[in-house]
C-alpha cells in the first residue's frame, strides 16, 4: 500500500506543509493551528531517464553561470 505525499496549506492561517496520507479517510489538520480548513495543492513532480526527457544544452540555455544550473555551466563560475 503507498501512502502520498500532499502538499496542503491552511486557509486559516496560511501555513503550508506536507501531509503523508495514510488511508482514503484520513484527512489533513493544519500543524501550526490544528484547523481543518486545508487546500491541497497542486505537486509537480519529475520523472528521471524519460524518452521525453529534455537535454542537458540546447536553443534554451543561456550559458550564463547563475541562470539555472541544468547544463552544469554553473560549476564554472
Amino acid at each position: 500500500m503507498t501512502m502520498p505525499i500532499l502538499a496542503c496549506r491552511c486557509s486559516a492561517c496560511g501555513k503550508g506543509f506536507d501531509y503523508l496520507k495514510s488511508n482514503a479517510a484520513d484527512e489533513p489538520v493544519c500543524p501550526e493551528c490544528a484547523s481543518k480548513e486545508v487546500k491541497r495543492l497542486f505537486a509537480p513532480f519529475a520523472v528521471a531517464g524519460g524518452r521525453d526527457a529534455a537535454p542537458a544544452e540546447g536553443p534554451s540555455c543561456s550559458g550564463d553561470p547563475g541562470s539555472c544550473g541544468r547544463c552544469g555551466s554553473f560549476a564554472d563560475a
